[in-house]
């Protein structure tokens, strides 16, 4: 009689009792599937920027606004896409595995196009230690740990730091996502080896928070090279 591995059962008896569904329909899903069933994966939406031999649409977003060495997003960001709720599921309950994974898918790009020269750190965006407490991580800091085991690149979580805890920017227009993200953030004042670094975000909007935070830089650190990335953009 052939013997059954204890915690192959126990992992089997794990999914009967609480089964892995598929974060955007609810269909439930394999234990070995990734977040989203396969109906569901059909329907995300790459952008496909790193084909793009001309400026993307986010290269222009920034355009007299920061100067960046590069920019990418994985997908493109709609209401009621799957995107959206692999999103939401990771920032309003507490799934940091999905940061994590969606981190290691936006590394795996960024390796494999050669999309930018090699990043000397990654950085996430801060957000306020208040909000960090109450969902138990900040996103950002996932997205940049599945990044790094891809990349091999060091994280700096205390570089910068959110020094308002300003309300989400969800439903906020353009110029108000302009106004709330002003002096928002503060960068160490402290010798860097870094020449060039990579600021990860989950969702670039409007830009706002990004523009703020690389201005902010370069005025401290004139001879940085800051490029952007993102699990999703929510342009056109």
């Amino acid at each position: 009689m052939r013997k059954i591995n204890s915690l192959s059962y126990v992992d089997a008896l794990t999914h009967v009792i609480f089964p892995n569904v598929c974060a955007h329909c609810a269909a439930e899903i394999s234990r070995f599937e990734s977040n989203l069933c396969h109906v569901c994966w059909e329907k995300v939406l790459p952008t496909y920027f790193e084909k793009y031999k001309e400026p993307s649409p986010l290269d222009q977003l920034f355009f007299g606004r920061t100067k960046l060495k590069s920019t990418y997003s994985l997908f493109h960001f709609h209401e009621d896409n799957p995107i959206q709720s692999l999103l939401h599921g990771m920032k309003y309950k507490n799934k940091k595995k999905v940061g994590t994974y969606l981190g290691k898918l936006l590394g795996e790009k960024l390796r494999e196009r050669h999309i930018t020269q090699p990043f000397d750190v990654l950085m996430p965006v801060p957000i306020h230690p208040k909000k960090e407490f109450q969902r138990g991580f900040n996103q950002c800091d996932a997205l940049c740990e599945g990044a790094a085991s891809i990349l091999n690149i060091p994280i700096d979580k205390r570089f910068l730091k959110k020094i308002k805890n300003t309300s989400s920017q969800t439903k906020k227009s353009k110029w108000e996502r302009w106004e709330n993200s002003l002096d928002n953030f503060y960068v160490r004042q402290q010798d860097i080896a870094y020449n060039h670094l990579l600021i990860i975000d989950d969702v670039i909007t409007t830009g706002s928070t990004l523009e703020s935070l690389c201005n902010l830089l370069t005025k401290a650190y004139p001879h940085l090279e800051i490029s952007v990335a993102s699990i999703a953009y929510a342009g056109t």
